[in-house]
Order: C-alpha cells, then sequence, then structure tokens
C-alpha cells in the first residue's frame, strides 16, 4: 500500500491537532501549546531539524501500519516519545515495531503525561491538582508504588508546591515551582526539616559521647500532609503524645567533613539507644511526655515491623522518600523506596 508524501511541516501540524483531539475541550489549547513549544524548541526554524523531526513519523517502512486512525496514533506516539527523550531516528524505529494494543498502552500513559505537564505550564493546574487530590492523598500506597516521587531540600516551612517534572516523569515537592511550571499545586504542609547530627542540642562531634534526647520536634499539626527532604541514609524519628504526633530527621553527613562513623545504621542505632555512651533519641518539650520514640532508619528500625529499616543505599539513583496524609482524622506515614524504577512503598505508622 503506497502512502502519499507529506510537507513535514504538514505532517508534524496534524500531529499536533490530533494530540489536542484526544483530550478533553477545555485542556486542548495547553496541549497545543505545550507540544508546539517543543517542536519549536527543537527546530529552531533549522529546515534540515524540521525534516529531520517528520522524517520517523513516516509510515511507508511500518509493518502493519494499519488504517489511518491506528497510523495518526502511532505517529502522535513517536512524537510523545521523543518529547520524553533525545530526538533520534531509533525511536521512531522502535514504535514502527509495535503491535497496535502496545501503541494504544504506551500512548494512554504518555498522554496522560502531557496532560499534566501541559496543565501546570500552560493551563490552569487542573490536571495536576485532580493527582494530588484524587490520586496522592486519596490513594497514597497505591500512588507511591507506581510513581516516582522526590523532595527537594526543605526548610522549616507550612507550604509546599506539588508539581510535574515531564522530562523526567517525575513528581516533586519543593518551596517553589521552576519558571516553565506556571501553575504548580499549592499545599498547606507540615514540613519537617532535615537536621544534621552534631547540631542536635547536646550530642556534639563525638563518636563515642554525647546525647540524643533534646531533639527540636515538628509537630504534625496545621494541615493535613507532612513531606521532609528526601533521604539517602539519614533518620527518620516520630513519636505519639496523647493525641499529638511530633517528628524529627535527622542526618549522618552533612556533605562537608561532618560524618557518623558508620553511616545511617549506626546514627539509627544511636538514635535508638543501642550504643554505650550515647543517650538514645527524645524530643524536647512539648514532645517529651510518656511515649516510644520511634527511629526509622537506613538499615536499622526499631519499627517492629521494619527492623532493618529501609535499605543502605548502594546505587546512585536510590533514596527513600516520607510522605505523610491525614486519612479518617488520624496520620498514616508511608516511606517510599526509590531505586532506579522501582518504587517500593510501605506504611510505618
Amino acid at each position: 500500500m503506497a502512502f502519499r508524501t507529506k510537507d513535514a511541516q504538514a505532517r508534524l501540524d496534524e500531529i499536533v491537532t490530533y494530540l489536542a483531539s484526544q483530550v478533553p475541550a477545555p485542556e486542548r489549547t495547553s496541549v497545543t501549546l505545550f507540544v508546539t513549544d517543543w517542536l519549536n524548541a527543537s527546530i529552531m526554524g533549522n529546515a534540515q531539524a524540521l525534516k529531520d523531526l517528520s522524517n520517523p513519523m513516516s509510515m511507508t517502512d511500518t509493518p502493519n501500519a494499519g488504517n489511518k486512525a491506528d497510523r495518526d496514533r502511532r505517529r502522535a506516539l513517536i512524537v510523545l516519545e521523543l518529547m520524553k527523550s533525545t530526538a533520534n531516528l531509533n525511536t521512531g524505529n522502535a514504535v514502527k515495531q509495535l503491535g497496535m494494543g502496545q501503541v494504544n498502552t504506551r500512548f494512554a500513559t504518555l498522554l496522560g503525561e502531557l496532560r499534566i505537564a501541559a496543565s501546570e505550564t500552560h493551563g490552569t493546574g487542573a490536571a495536576l491538582q485532580a493527582v494530588f487530590t484524587t490520586e496522592l492523598t486519596a490513594h497514597p500506597q497505591r500512588f507511591l508504588r507506581a510513581n516516582r516521587v522526590m523532595m527537594a531540600n526543605l526548610p522549616a516551612a507550612t507550604h509546599a508546591v506539588f508539581f510535574y517534572d515531564y522530562r523526567r516523569s517525575t513528581y516533586c515537592f519543593d518551596i517553589a515551582a521552576p519558571p516553565a511550571v506556571r501553575n504548580p499545586c499549592r499545599i498547606p504542609a507540615v514540613i519537617v526539616p532535615a537536621v544534621v547530627w552534631d547540631k542536635v542540642p547536646g550530642r556534639t562531634s563525638s563518636q563515642i559521647a554525647g546525647s540524643f534526647a533534646s531533639i527540636a520536634p515538628t509537630e504534625l499539626t496545621g494541615a493535613t500532609t507532612m513531606i521532609s527532604t528526601q533521604f539517602s541514609g539519614c533518620a527518620f524519628c516520630f513519636k505519639v503524645v496523647g493525641t499529638r504526633i511530633f517528628a524529627a530527621h535527622i542526618m549522618p553527613d552533612d556533605n562537608a567533613g561532618s560524618v557518623v562513623t558508620g553511616g545511617g545504621a549506626a546514627l539509627a542505632r544511636q538514635l535508638g539507644g543501642q550504643v554505650a555512651g550515647i543517650a538514645g533519641g527524645n524530643f524536647a518539650a512539648p514532645g517529651n511526655g510518656a511515649g516510644q520514640f520511634n527511629v526509622y532508619g537506613a538499615g536499622w528500625s526499631n519499627l517492629a515491623a521494619f527492623p532493618n529499616g529501609y535499605p543502605v543505599r548502594a546505587a546512585a539513583d536510590q533514596f527513600m522518600n516520607i510522605f505523610g496524609v491525614v486519612k479518617g482524622g488520624a496520620w498514616r506515614i508511608y516511606s517510599q523506596h526509590v531505586l532506579n524504577n522501582t518504587y517500593t512503598t510501605v506504611r510505618i505508622y
């Protein structure tokens, strides 16, 4: 079967129109703008770049290219794949080898990501807000098992932003969003700041003596979401005192020479009162009331269900996130362990 050869610009214009037609009417303008911005940045007025980008969309070399609807979807998928990676001919060739069932599944996934990115950059942010309210906070464990999340270096604050890093397929928490993200999801949040181990009052920099009994607490109150800087050896500590919950994030390394000998596991054991000469963890007032001081660290924990804590870092792309949310009037706290593209999530409280 022969296909009519199309002008390169006309072919790309048709793909933009097709992608816009696949989303709800209120989102079509933002999707069109987002994809057009990417195309313009890729081509930059260069005729050869335009041709190079359009050529992989030709279906003349595609086995079982299918009908026009199939070809339109396959071309649109090639563009979506190129938008997520370095543009190259191999991306187009790989998509052309997929069966239509595979094309449809992958297209649905990438179209969903496109809608979120277009919403936060060129739209109202409604699609991103829906992810936060109807997916992450409504079904936190399910969401964290399926999606990559990154927490920035978060200071103590009462609000944060939630946004989507489209190129990295990553949901992010930060104090502010990148300039291109005009409409992030702005949320009230309890942010538990990270504190270096030897900055805890009474601990000192000694490796063999000191006390963790006066950690400044952050109370989980004033918001229904709790977050903290991502963990790569740090310990998350929390304590229930009556109806109140207090928390802290303790770091074993400040990246400037102040390091706990033995790393995260050693820090966790010290906090858990397992090391002679070092008083175990507790909070300063008002978190110093009766209650178990819980430690969830890298390689060690005093939580009965998780005696080994979260996995000790052994790869560059490996870290842990703590995420808390109020459900049914009570806090639930989750740990998401990220190892490359695998996300293991457990509820620790």
